[in-house]
């Protein structure tokens, strides 16, 4: 699962979201990648490094209220240092970020 400082929160049923709808923050947080993906028999369709790094998506939902032109995000993984651009599509924008957990 994902641990986050603070408060944790499921999004849709999936246990492996964070979404926060009681702040009102259009954030959601999905890893794309599981433990149980592996041994449910069927081979998955993405080829993964022998790494520890999981395909980590990054969703901010747009609403009547919150129409940006442009969404950023920076984390704990590179120190706070880089300023990583979500790509817009028709009512959200997103990234994958390969992240260790």
């Amino acid at each position: 699962g994902v641990t986050t400082p603070g408060r944790h929160r499921t999004f849709s049923g999936n246990p492996q979201s964070i979404s926060n709808p009681e702040d009102g923050c259009p954030v959601q947080v999905k890893i794309a990648k599981s433990d149980d993906d592996m041994e449910g028999g069927v081979a998955p369709t993405v080829q993964f490094r022998e790494t520890n790094e999981y395909p980590v998506v990054f969703k901010w939902h747009c609403s009547a209220t919150s129409q940006p032109r442009s969404v950023y995000i920076c984390g704990s993984w590179d120190g706070w240092r880089q300023k990583i651009p979500l790509v817009k599509s028709a009512n959200d924008f997103s990234t994958i970020l390969e992240l260790t957990p």
